[in-house]
């Protein structure tokens, strides 16, 4: 199957799967797997327009993400931000969950941020990894996701605030076997300092990629940014911004018809060549080559 881009622009466009929140009178939606349903775990890139949490429990193959493969190890998580790329490479059908949701319908409020982290700071994960869930925490994270869906399928009244209200037991659930620090009574400011890190980069990696900008921004000093983001990631923060800068490389050489010149000067590299060496250090093989290779393996259209 191919995917051709409409009209004149110059993007791929993957298709975007808004079905996700139709009918629903507030943004948020779960559904469980069932191997009858393909459209469930579409085999060709797409993207959704909202954020969503896949919960697999059974399944054979890779979860491809931005175009990088995840091989499938049940129970585990999953965590796409709005226009994120993904598919699916099955042997087996999946078994599991997907909750889908709109930023809004969390309502982080201001008591809350001073007590708990952001549970979209679980979405701002790169450099991207599934999370792995042991047996004895499936159990507790299926029991949450049963309690929501028992209340999202019986709508019943003030049904809404409850879904809500599970949703953020499920995250904070989350939150607590993805740390990966020993607990301690930091490990929260800690995690939020990463989340907010992370966003930063998110959004300045194209023009900002020294550690005193990021360390400016959060009101720290470089080294301790630094110590704090090797202690909760593994990565130098330097690892980090690059690893944002080349993922944005790879889904403009991927997903639209700019020229590498175009993409390099977009990404705010000084020349082709330079950009050229950065791609190639990072990923053993060239931008011209990355495009025709990633193409060609999953049958996308040149546009």
């Amino acid at each position: 199957m191919s995917y051709m881009a409409m009209g004149q622009s110059s993007e791929v466009t993957f298709p975007i799967h808004r079905r996700d929140l139709t009918n629903h009178e507030y943004a948020f939606a779960l559904r469980k797997f069932c191997p009858n349903n393909p459209i469930e775990q579409p085999k060709y890139p797409h993207r959704h327009a909202f954020y969503q949490m896949l919960y697999i429990t059974g399944g054979q193959g890779n979860h491809v993400v931005d175009f990088e493969p995840f091989p499938l190890n049940p129970p585990v998580l999953y965590f796409l931000s709005p226009q994120q790329v993904h598919f699916w490479e099955l042997n087996a059908p999946l078994q599991g969950y997907s909750l889908t949701f709109g930023s809004d319908f969390l309502v982080f409020n201001a008591v809350e941020s001073t007590t708990a982290v952001n549970p979209l700071s679980l979405f701002y994960n790169f450099p991207y990894k599934p999370l792995h869930v042991k047996p004895k925490q499936a159990e507790s994270l299926k029991q949450t996701i049963d309690l929501i869906a028992q209340e999202y399928d019986a709508r019943e009244p003030n049904y809404v605030s409850i879904v809500r209200a599970y949703l953020h037991v499920l995250f904070s659930k989350i939150q607590r076997l993805s740390n990966v620090m020993e607990p301690d009574a930091n490990a929260s400011s800690l995690e939020e300092l990463i989340y907010r890190f992370r966003k930063l980069v998110s959004l300045h990696y194209r023009d900002q990629r020294s550690v005193d900008f990021y360390a400016d921004q959060l009101g720290i000093s470089p080294s301790y940014l630094s110590e704090r983001v090797k202690a909760f990631t593994g990565c130098t923060v330097g690892q980090i911004i690059r690893y944002r800068v080349l993922l944005e490389a790879k889904r403009l050489l991927i997903n639209t018809d700019l020229t590498i010149e175009q993409i390099c000067y977009r990404l705010d590299f000084s020349d082709p060549a330079y950009f050229g060496r950065f791609f190639k250090r990072e990923t053993s093989t060239s931008p011209g080559k990355y495009r025709q290779n990633t193409r060609e393996k999953y049958q996308i259209s040149q546009v």
